[in-house]
Formats: structure tokens, sequence, C-alpha cells
């Protein structure tokens, strides 16, 4: 065989192997997850801003509260006996409240995947009235960026962010669990980056640079809304977050959940359960809370594109169980064609 074209070989094969062994080495590893099973405060901090009520019934003059009820409550429950509820039954001087935190310490990039179940008469609601999802932030004072449905559709806010699903945009869906993946990324320096999917498509991205920090310190979910908002319920089921030794090589699919493990539970005809082991949860044993997020969500400025933002031609493709991520660029696809070349001119 001609010694150029054994070069050539050579050289195509390291091209063609040395990305794939790079990104192979990316890992998500468990961090804190929460199906309501372990009442509370189970693995949510010892808080109680007064909203929680073990029976479902409203504390003293409270409007709005939160409970954790059996799967019987809500159609439909994707995992487990037990979820979150929390509820509205008029309007308030201030921000309605009712929801678990979490202080902890995790670091990005990292994933969180959450479950919800809505219900409310947008015919109702104000076009400046909103109810909230989730809340994030990267420091210890509540200074967060947040993901809500305002004038029927979802957004985020205290960032720059951008819709980018199906056009024209649709109005959130209502009495049905929703999946949310919500890719975050606080880098050492620069902006930070936020992705959302919903069902398993890529709707929301957003640039976060309020304040430095690499990790994830205080989040929320459930039931916050404006003042305005005098009715409403929503449902959350397994809450899931894990970190990534790397930031996401590919930025439009759903990341894939180590603790896909989790049995879930199926309705239908067809339904099973998928089993597996059972997912560790990490207690967030903190102290002294100060529940001190946003009371109003802000009008959305012009959206950015994630400075990280990769190349188009790299792709994550699938995990490889449990906590390690397969990850492969497309880019090796150009240098197979080349090799398979190669090989052929070599035995001409």
């Amino acid at each position: 065989m001609n010694r150029g074209v054994v070069i050539l070989i050579g050289v195509a094969i390291g091209l063609t192997l040395g990305p794939l062994s790079a990104a192979r080495a990316q890992t998500a590893t468990k961090q804190w997850r929460s199906g309501f099973e372990s009442g509370f405060p189970g693995e949510w901090l010892n808080y109680d801003n007064g909203s929680f009520n073990a029976d479902g019934v409203l504390n003293g003059s409270n409007v709005a509260g939160w409970t954790i009820v059996g799967k019987d409550d809500v159609p439909g429950v994707p995992f487990g006996e037990h979820v979150y509820k929390g509820w509205i039954v008029a309007s308030d001087s201030a921000s309605h409240r009712a929801y678990p935190v979490i202080h902890v310490d995790i670091p990005s990039p990292l994933v969180n995947r959450f479950w919800v179940w809505l219900d409310v008469d947008y015919d109702k609601l104000g076009v400046s009235d909103w109810v909230h999802f989730a809340t994030f932030g990267n420091n210890p004072d509540w200074t967060v960026h947040t993901m809500s449905v305002r004038d029927r559709k979802l957004e985020m806010a205290h960032l720059d962010w951008s819709y980018v699903g199906p056009k024209p945009q649709p109005d959130f869906p209502l009495r049905q669990w929703v999946r949310f993946s919500v890719y975050i990324h606080y880098p050492p320096a620069g902006d930070g980056t936020v992705i959302v999917w919903q069902d398993g498509v890529k709707v929301l991205v957003g640039t976060w640079s309020s304040v430095d920090g690499n990790n994830l310190m205080r989040a929320h979910w459930g039931m916050y809304a404006a003042a305005t908002v005098s009715q409403g319920v929503q449902y959350n089921d397994e809450i899931q977050i894990w970190s990534l030794s790397a930031p996401l090589i590919d930025r439009e699919n759903e990341p894939p959940s180590p603790y896909d493990d989790v049995p879930m539970v199926l309705d239908g005809p067809d339904a099973d359960t998928t089993t597996g082991s059972d997912a560790t949860d990490v207690t967030a044993d903190w102290s002294g809370p100060s529940d001190q997020s946003p009371d109003d969500v802000q009008t959305p400025s012009d959206a950015q594109t994630p400075a990280d933002t990769p190349s188009p031609d790299q792709k994550t493709v699938s995990t490889a169980g449990g906590c390690q991520l397969a990850q492969r660029s497309t880019s090796a696809a150009p240098w197979l064609v080349g090799l398979g070349l190669l090989l052929w001119l070599a035995c001409v």
C-alpha cells in the first residue's frame, strides 16, 4: 500500500475518533428529586410560610394554599402515588405564594425536569396576570429568573429570552400533564444559558446575566401567581435535577434523564409500568429561608442568542444507561466517508 495513502488513512481515523472520545466523557449526575412521596418537608427545605395545608383546607383567611394529594385527585398522574397541589380561590393584596422551596448548591450545567398540570379560566385572567411554573437562582439572595404563563402563553422573565417553538405560539394547554426540561448553564465568565423543552419540543431560549455564580442555589415550582389572579389549580410531579460534566452538545433535542429508571405510570388500553431501581433523593438540608423571589413578571426584553451555542454539527444522540451520557459529533460523518474513499483507493 502506498505510504502516502497510509498516512492519510491515519489522519482520517484520528480526526474521526478524537471528537468521539472527547464527547463520550460527558456524564450526568443525579442531584435532587421529589415525587412528593416523602411528605413535607421530606426532601424540601423545612420552612412553611403558612400556605401548606396538610389536610387540604386553607389556613385561616388564606386565599391560596398547597398540599400533597393522592394520585386519584387528578387524572393521569405520571409517577408514583402522590403529587403537589396548589390552588387559589380569590384575589389578594400581594402575590400568591403557595409552594415549597429548596436551598441547594448544585453545579451547572444542569437540567431540571418536572411535570405540570394546570387548570385556570383564561377568560378570567387579565393580559398582565401570570401563573408561575418554575423559579431558579444562582445566588442566595433570590435574584432569580422564572418561567410562567401570561396571556395564555408560556414565557420566561427576569432575563433576555425568545420563543423558538412552533409558530404561531399556541396557548399553553390546560387540564393535561405537560413535561418540561430546562437546561441551565451559569458559566464562570459570560452570560448564562437557559433552554426550555415542552413535551420534547424546544420552545424557549434565554440569556441570564444578572448575578455571578456557577451553581443553582435557590429554586421552587408550583402555585405562585399575580395578586389579581382569583382562581386556578396547579399540580406538579416528579421534579428532577441532574448536573452535567460539560455543556450540552445538542441544543435542539430534549436531554435524556438519568432518572429514567424511576417507574412511570402509563394510562390507556396498552398501559404498562416501566420498572427500575429507585432514584436517590438528596435532601436540601439548609436553614434560615427568606423567600424573596420577585412579586411580578417583567416585560420580556429583546431576545439574545446564548453566547455558548455550539456549532450546528454537534449533536447528542443517546444515553448509555445510568448516569453516563454517550455523545458524538455528527461532524465525524464526512471523515468516515473520506476514510472509505481512501481505503478504496488503496485497494485499486
